[in-house]
């Protein structure tokens, strides 16, 4: 019986990590009371669900626990779980799991929708697809976590926005959680043309765009006689105005400096008027910020009022 039991173990942790189910057990040989006594002895742990358990040695593992969740509740990985199969995240303290339902409070679960959801296989677990994981993400991430969420996948070419809006369009539903935060991202970005580098840009772009101001253009590629003179963060090209975020970490040292003084010459060779803002004038004295915007593009523009 012992050879039995390896075997079943062994085949469980490379299989299931680490989850054995009682009719599994009873199948493979072992009878009722050699079962009890092994979780008696906390050798397999209850997982919460009925008649499905984990190897001692698998317990600190959260995926096991997601096993259990996947298999009991019949439904796929989402939210949280998801991300940490799509390796964008970390695993929550309860697995996240689609179910038509769950009163046992081992896992958290929303309701699934075959129509509407979208399935794929991570480590031999039910998930959801990339794309879907991401929207199921906006009904609880906050809107700065949410952007920074698809701008990586984006950044990763992980997808291309195309399927992301895709998916997006099709799971947002009236009065579902994160559907407003899914509308938001897709009008937003429907003019976009590049991801930004930095989540600053965004943030800067929807502080100016909160103002009235017109959205610049965010990673615009500056070239002359088909030359690339240089890739500014933020851009008004019709009025060939540019906006560079600078922070610490990567403009302070002697090659940025000099590279930066090179580039806005080169720019503004090219007829191109170039600001700098640090992250504390943005975060502390955004008013000045706005001023000195407005003032430029009226000046340039001739079309926006000095406030």
């Amino acid at each position: 019986m012992s050879d039995i039991r390896w075997q079943m173990e062994n085949d469980a942790r490379q299989r299931t990590h680490g989850v054995i189910s009682r009719a599994q057990a009873l199948d493979a040989g072992l009878s009722i009371s050699q079962v009890d006594r092994r979780v008696r002895r906390r050798q397999w742990k209850p997982s919460g669900y009925p008649g499905w358990m984990i190897l001692a040695d698998c317990w600190d593992d959260p995926l096991p626990h997601l096993t259990c969740a996947i298999a009991a509740l019949e439904g796929p990985a989402w939210r949280r779980s998801a991300t940490a199969l799509h390796g964008l995240g970390s695993h929550p303290p309860k697995p996240e799991v689609l179910a038509r339902q769950d009163r046992s409070g081992v896992a958290r679960s929303g309701r699934y929708e075959p129509s509407i959801w979208t399935v794929t296989c991570i480590a031999g677990l039910r998930c959801l697809t990339l794309e879907d994981t991401v929207a199921s993400m906006a009904g609880v991430s906050h809107p700065d976590r949410f952007d920074e969420l698809v701008d990586a996948v984006l950044l990763q070419n992980r997808t291309e926005w195309p399927r992301l809006a895709s998916a997006f369009r099709r799971v947002r539903r009236k009065g579902r959680l994160g559907s407003a935060q899914l509308g938001r991202v897709l009008e937003e970005r429907r003019s976009e043309q590049a991801v930004p580098l930095s989540h600053w840009s965004r943030k800067f772009v929807r502080a100016l765009w909160d103002t009235g101001l017109p959205k610049p253009q965010m990673e615009w590629r500056i070239q002359q006689a088909g030359r690339l003179v240089a890739q500014v963060d933020l851009a008004y090209p019709e009025c060939r105005y540019a906006i560079e975020l600078d922070s610490l970490a990567h403009h302070l040292n002697p090659d940025a400096f000099e590279e930066d003084r090179r580039r806005d010459a080169d720019l503004a060779a090219a007829g191109w008027l170039v600001r700098r803002f640090t992250w504390k004038q943005f975060d502390e004295r955004f008013p000045w910020v706005l001023r000195v915007i407005r003032s430029d593009l009226a000046s340039r523009s001739g079309l926006l009022p000095v406030l």
